[in-house]
């Protein structure tokens, strides 16, 4: 290990912003988390806040004074085209230079080996010195320390205590605003959700929230494209025994039949077997 530094890190509650606060804690680091609210994304924001500060009370407990206090750094709302590649960058970008003053050695974002702006990393960086004019001394080195890993290696690394408080969903439904630890359901939809579902939560599991989701989805397009074939009622006595996606996707109902679904020749005969 070497010489710990004082370091800045955005942090949304997500798995690599929560997993680079962890990491930099172990590492010996201090660690000022930062918050950037996009505010005409209430449901999203309103769930990131609180389960931050979950996060930063288990952190807090382990290593004191080594974290200091969320720093809420800007609140913005974000009304770009949806055409418009990286609409956030330059939101995180401007947050981090108006977190110049804490004390930090140097900036860091959690991107992650197949993350869409990867390959972009550069392209960041000099979007964030461009704002060098408007600072009265240099700003601090930004740097992406998780450039290299990937998911599934973080999920495995970060203990379960931090995982069971992670976020991820773009458009959540909020289930108990008024709780210490809000609960929420997961859209299904957006990439984050996508991402989850494909890789099986990064090889933990699904929870029972993101399996319904997946079984839901599963039945809509059956319904869609062979809805004069198949008559199943979706309801909470499914079981699924195994989900495997990118599709072809294997449900296994309690009707004892076992449905090969072809998504990648959708619109060809479902297969029906008798399960064993």
């Amino acid at each position: 290990m070497g010489e710990s530094k004082r370091v800045g890190v955005l942090f949304s509650g997500g798995l690599d912003s929560t997993y680079l606060v962890w990491r930099n804690l172990e590492d010996g680091n201090e660690v000022v988390p930062i918050y950037i609210e996009i505010s005409n994304n209430e449901n999203k924001s309103k769930l990131e806040k609180n389960r931050i500060e979950a996060l930063w009370k288990l952190f807090d407990d382990v290593y004191g004074n080594k974290i200091d206090r969320i720093v809420y750094s800007i609140k913005i709302d974000i009304n770009a085209a949806d055409n418009l590649t990286f609409k956030q960058v330059p939101v995180w970008v401007s947050g981090l230079v108006y977190s110049q003053n804490h004390g930090v050695q140097e900036l860091q974002i959690g991107y992650v080996g197949g993350d869409d702006a990867i390959g972009h990393l550069d392209d960041i960086k000099k979007i964030y010195k461009s704002y060098q004019h408007i600072c009265d001394r240099p700003l601090r080195n930004l740097v992406f320390p998780l450039k290299k890993e990937h998911k599934y290696n973080l999920m495995e690394d970060l203990p379960a205590i931090y995982r069971e408080l992670l976020v991820s969903c773009e458009a959540p439904r909020l289930d108990n605003e008024n709780t210490e630890v809000i609960e929420y359901t997961p859209c299904g939809y957006c990439p984050p959700c996508i991402k989850i579902m494909q890789s099986h939560n990064f090889g933990t599991g699904l929870s029972p929230k993101y399996r319904k989701c997946v079984v839901d989805w599963s039945f809509n397009m059956i319904r869609e494209h062979h809805d004069d074939e198949v008559k199943v009622d979706i309801d909470e006595e499914n079981e699924i025994e195994h989900i495997s996606r990118p599709y072809p996707c294997i449900l296994k109902m309690k009707s004892a039949y076992q449905m090969q679904i072809p998504f990648d020749e959708v619109g060809k005969e479902l297969q029906y077997e008798k399960a064993e």
